[in-house]
């Protein structure tokens, strides 16, 4: 089953690995270990002369003004061209040697794939008493709780970063991993199951939470959103938290609650969520299609209004709706940096 799995995963469309090489025994061992073919790239410091021009097409490579390509295969080394192409090509004419391939088993073995299937096989299918199998009618997770990791997609190596790309659909900029993480907890519902997540609010207002904005609200069901606005639930972390509760029941009624103030956050974390009535725990439902890839506003209707309103009378506001909300860090996916709590806007309109 690990190998068979561990197959499915080198064929992995768009992901490629680059390797350089400086000679003809590498570039064998690079083609016998390979599934499929690969491609050889040369780049050269200046222009390929028409000698050496022939000279690789001959060998079957494409060649443009400083850079040749060949696909190469089991069948090339065979024949000895890897040798023929080291015997033809100066190597102090070349600024770089290397091959572009898809991933081996060596590329596996240190990624370590985590498989679903493998690892819980009752999620997805059904022993007998004979001892055969069958796949479930309704297959995945009755529960899925996750607290997603918090590390930058770009400070990853490429091959991780290509993978996780060519997985998931939420992945753009220079986004956190937790983003393909919440895609994926949602992914592994049954149709009867539900998720529990506690995340960073920022994919909610950030440029790189866009694509995940649109994709939960559009093929998922939120039931619950807890968010922590500008207040840490952790001690000693700065961290701006929000919890999801959700399902595969797409189009439902959201429940809201907004947590403004320290105190607030204290009074829910030592109720374990039964809270009295308090001022700064603001609760309020939204329609599932009033959530879009645009920036997930989270007011009860009242303070909507008032939003709206002061957005349609004033010719400049506090920066842009894109970036500011009260006391929040102001982060647009590459950047970050803090500011002092910023007042209602309809403060700053009525103090002009």
């Amino acid at each position: 089953m690990q190998a068979r799995l561990d197959d499915w995963f080198a064929g992995l469309p768009d992901v490629s690995v680059e390797d350089d090489i400086s000679g003809p025994a590498e570039l064998e061992s690079i083609i016998s270990s390979s599934h499929d073919n690969i491609k050889l790239k040369l780049k050269f410091a200046g222009p390929i002369d028409d000698d050496l021009d022939e000279r690789l097409n001959n060998l079957g490579f494409r060649t443009w003004k400083k850079s040749a390509n060949l696909e190469m295969g089991n069948n090339d080394v065979l024949a000895r061209r890897h040798e023929q192409i080291f015997d033809v090509v100066p190597e102090q004419k070349l600024t770089r040697s290397f091959v572009e391939r898809g991933l081996v088993k060596e590329d596996i073995e240190q990624l370590n794939p985590f498989h679903w299937v493998m690892e819980f096989p009752s999620a997805y299918v059904d022993v007998e008493d004979d001892g055969s199998i069958t796949h479930r009618s309704d297959p995945g997770f009755d529960v899925v709780l996750e607290n997603p990791p918090y590390v930058r997609v770009q400070t990853m190596g490429s091959l991780k970063k290509d993978i996780y790309k060519d997985r998931h659909e939420t992945i753009t900029g220079k986004c956190d991993l937790y983003i393909p993480f919440i895609e994926r907890s949602f992914e592994l519902l049954s149709e009867r199951g539900r998720t529990g997540i506690i995340t960073s609010n920022l994919f909610m207002k950030t440029e790189y939470g866009e694509l995940l904005r649109q994709h939960l609200p559009e093929n998922y069901g939120l039931e619950q959103i807890f968010d922590f606005t500008a207040y840490s639930v952790f001690d000693d972390v700065t961290i701006y938290s929000t919890i999801l509760f959700g399902s595969r029941d797409v189009g439902i009624p959201i429940d809201c609650v907004s947590i403004r103030s320290e105190e607030a956050v204290q009074e829910v974390k030592s109720t374990a969520f039964d809270w009295d009535h308090s001022e700064d725990i603001i609760e309020f439902t939204l329609t599932a299609d009033s959530l879009d890839s645009e920036r997930w506003l989270l007011l009860s209707e009242e303070e909507r209004t008032a939003w709206e309103k002061i957005q349609k009378q004033g010719d400049v506001t506090l920066g842009n709706e894109n970036f500011f909300t009260v006391g929040t860090p102001l982060k647009n996916g590459s950047k970050s940096r803090y500011c002092k709590q910023i007042y209602w806007e309809s403060q700053a309109t009525d103090s002009r």
